[in-house]
């Protein structure tokens, strides 16, 4: 395996305060840049002192690691969450350590959980903290994302009616958003569902997302939600060309209801009902819960992914939950 780094950074003593942030991933986030800092290039100290034993080896990085969190959170944020650093295996046998730094919010929210992942690699008695992507040169998967994907998950309430492909018994559980109006996500849908038809053992969950700024967006939805609980089938495929204007979908929708003998008056009365809102607004409220803002993520038995199926198919293979039919 050849291994690509965006970045290295020497690690040495930490410096600079951070401030008190209330949502768990920027807690997350002020820790690496914290990490980051402990490493500038210019600091005269090195990992190679600062972690020595006393024999002029490196001493164990997982409890300077420790230690630069501790020292560095504010008593503020100590009071509202619990951090901790441990090793984490590597399923990619890469030649880095691996951590999780954990944060768990004090209040019992069980959402309230996170875990950053870290890199480090030691060499001629020094050790580094790896700072940005990290791709495997022979596969181009960017192995970070993935590090990061499983060191995460969060359980996600399904149901009957946002289930699109397979049976909600299926050990490999895929939740995905989509836009009408959004080019990228009318083109990874298809995709994905095409993805997942071909697999055995996997089941397909499609919420809509509405961002507020595109009422096109809701009223396709409306339309695609009304579509399927009248014909229990997803939109025509036609829908999801990425070419098509608002009006050009709404047309084929209106096509689609002529050549199937649909009640036109019917149709839309379903489109515009209580039942069709109130799920409109669970799918934003899930959206919201999970930190969804645009169509570009998925969630694989609750392990947030970018959308795209072959980086899917990998993380799917990696977990084990499921034998994977390449796609032709």
């Amino acid at each position: 395996m050849k291994i690509k780094t965006i970045s290295a950074k020497s690690f040495g003593d930490r410096h600079g305060v951070i401030g008190f942030f209330a949502e768990i991933i920027a807690c997350s986030l002020i820790v690496c840049s914290i990490l980051w800092m402990a490493g500038e290039e210019n600091r005269a100290e090195t990992i190679s002192s600062a972690m020595a034993d006393g024999t002029g080896t490196v001493s164990n990085p997982l409890n300077r690691l420790q230690r630069i969190v501790n020292s560095t959170l504010t008593d503020k944020l100590k009071m509202q969450f619990d951090v901790s650093v441990n090793e984490a295996n590597d399923p990619f046998h890469t030649p880095f350590k691996i951590y999780h730094i954990h944060f768990t919010a004090k209040n019992g929210n069980p959402a309230s959980k996170w875990q950053q992942v870290v890199a480090v690699v030691e060499k001629d008695g020094k050790a580094y903290l790896i700072q940005g992507n990290i791709v495997d040169l022979e596969t181009g998967e960017e192995i970070f994302s993935l590090w990061q994907s499983l060191a995460n998950r969060i359980e996600i309430a399904t149901d009957q009616d946002h289930l699109m492909l397979g049976d909600n018994t299926a050990p490999v559980i895929i939740v995905a958003f989509r836009d009408f109006t959004s080019p990228r996500s009318r083109m990874f849908i298809p995709s994905l569902a095409n993805f997942a038809s071909m697999q055995h053992n996997i089941a397909l969950y499609l919420y809509d997302l509405t961002p507020v700024i595109s009422r096109d967006a809701e009223y396709l939805a409306r339309i695609g939600i009304a579509w399927r609980k009248i014909t229990g089938e997803d939109v025509p495929r036609e829908i999801y060309n990425p070419n098509l204007q608002t009006d050009e979908q709404a047309g084929l929708f209106e096509q689609h209801l002529i050549e199937q003998a649909l009640d036109r008056a019917e149709f839309y009365k379903m489109a515009s009902s209580l039942e069709v809102t109130e799920r409109i607004k669970k799918d934003k409220a899930l959206a919201q819960m999970l930190g969804v803002e645009d169509t570009q993520w998925v969630f694989v038995n609750g392990h947030r992914l970018p959308a795209q199926t072959e980086t899917i198919a990998k993380f799917i293979k990696l977990i084990g939950d499921t034998k994977i039919t390449d796609q032709r």
